[in-house]
């Protein structure tokens, strides 16, 4: 693996000489890459080898998922429900860890357990979503202050256009007769 490191970088210093013609470049930069995809690929085989092609799977608090690489154990991929020193040893697939997720449990319109995957609050994201807003008036009026941006089409401007318009209505009136 260190023999095709070695010439993948020998092939781009080279690849940089001004001498060199486009055709040439392009070559050694293609061939570059594909010693590239070669020393990637032996890598990665070399962390199944090594691994014995299992991950661990560890969990600190149901409903939450992550990732994490441990230099003792390799990966670490998507948790489950069991946790502990004695955590079980799956096979490398990511359906896998989807099908081992918490589900969210809640009741549908249909009146049966939604199967979505949970999120950290224990529902998914249709059932335990974002906030709905304040519900007591002054949280309301928090809420309704905060997104204030011109006062354009405000009550109070509305009314103060509305009063302008009745003058104006008089002194045409006053001023046709």
């Amino acid at each position: 693996m260190a023999a095709a490191h070695f010439t993948v970088m020998r092939l781009l210093t080279t690849s940089e000489n001004d001498k060199l013609q486009a055709g040439e470049v392009v070559k050694l930069t293609n061939a570059a890459a594909r010693m590239m995809e070669v020393y990637q690929n032996a890598s990665l085989t070399l962390q199944k080898l090594k691994t014995r092609g299992t991950q661990r799977i560890e969990v600190r608090y149901p409903g939450q998922c992550w990732r994490r690489w441990s230099g003792a154990c390799g990966w670490q991929g998507w948790g489950s429900r069991s946790a502990g020193p004695d955590t079980a040893k799956v096979p490398l697939t990511p359906m896998y860890a989807i099908q081992q997720a918490p589900r969210c449990g809640a009741k549908t319109r249909q009146q049966t357990a939604c199967r979505n995957p949970a999120m950290k609050n224990g529902r998914c994201r249709m059932h335990g979503g974002l906030s709905t807003g304040p519900r007591p008036p002054e949280g309301l009026e928090r809420s309704r202050l905060a997104r204030w941006k011109h006062g354009a089409y405000s009550q109070e401007t509305k009314a103060m256009l509305r009063e302008s318009r009745r003058q104006w209505r008089e002194l045409l009136a006053l001023l046709s007769t």
